[in-house]
């Protein structure tokens, strides 16, 4: 069966520029400080952005405006790098009030917009300039997806388990080589994508009952030689999609575990150095098996 490989989605070449006015005329109440404006208006790498000019401007003050209406941030391909503008963290920082509004609408519209605190999604991926992401995250309090595909982090950011309502992290396609903390991160995860990387080992990952609500875990292409390191009486029971293919692990999950996994439906470990493979005819959930192209 084909190995698997890391898919680019296609990338937006253009965004839609923020309106000048507010609906129906008038003066504009969601727009850019202009002295942020002003930083980032030249080719240089200043605050975290790297493409300067209006089409930089505009993408980052659009992305800006509907995190404010929708609770969600997403700044993909938008020529980031590390550290990022403050005021990504700060939402409310950069509003403009209309001063012929009255104080009633102003406390309405201020209550209405959301804030990084409130934020549900987060899209950082393919910038290549972030290479790290600092504390700065923990002000996500409610995010729930976290992305941050195709950029140039070399380690797990520690912040990261500080997200207690996090449950879709994907970090695929950086050049993170550190061990991945497994029972470190927030239970509260469901899937974990870190496929594309060169991590060596998932850390403490045979710990009792780590990440309990896990159903999807993406490790393949990376540089491990095992995915636990002992037996633990249980480790991710509600697991449904286990992928580790393109690795060099020898030893497949012990029998105990895989018979606490009653909701596994696919297993994808080609491609690693697997001798003896347990007794799978009793998973009567699984509908995906690929364990070719092993010893």
């Amino acid at each position: 069966m084909p190995t698997t490989s890391a898919r680019r989605s296609p990338r937006n070449k253009t965004r839609p520029s923020t309106s000048t006015s507010a609906r129906g005329g008038g003066t504009s109440r969601f727009k850019l400080n202009p002295a942020f404006a002003a930083a980032h208006a030249n080719t240089a790498t200043t605050d975290g952005v790297a493409r300067g000019g209006s089409i930089a401007s505009k993408s980052i003050d659009y992305a800006l405006k509907t995190a404010r209406q929708t609770g969600k941030l997403h700044l993909i391909d938008s020529g980031l790098s590390s550290p990022l503008p403050d005021t990504f963290f700060d939402l409310r920082s950069d509003l403009t009030i209309d001063l012929s509004m009255s104080n009633d609408n102003e406390r309405s519209l201020m209550s209405e917009c959301y804030g990084e605190e409130n934020l549900s999604s987060v899209d950082l991926s393919d910038n290549n300039g972030i290479t790290e992401l600092d504390d700065r995250i923990t002000r996500y309090e409610l995010v729930r997806t976290l992305r941050v595909r195709r950029c140039s982090l070399t380690v797990i950011p520690a912040a990261l388990y500080s997200l207690e309502h996090l449950t879709t992290l994907d970090l695929s396609g950086n050049s993170i080589a550190h061990p991945l903390p497994l029972g470190e991160l927030p239970q509260t995860l469901m899937e974990l994508d870190v496929s594309q990387n060169a991590i060596p080992s998932l850390g403490d990952g045979g710990e009792e009952g780590v990440l309990p609500n896990l159903q999807k875990l993406d490790v393949s292409h990376n540089k491990l030689t095992s995915i636990l390191d002992n037996e633990p009486a249980s480790w991710c029971p509600k697991l449904q999609s286990l992928k580790f293919s393109n690795n060099s692990i020898a030893t497949f999950l012990p029998q105990s575990i895989l018979d606490g996994m009653p909701n596994l439906t696919t297993i994808e470990g080609h491609n690693n150095d697997i001798s003896n493979c347990p007794n799978l005819s009793q998973m009567t959930s699984l509908t995906v098996v690929d364990l070719c192209d092993n010893q």
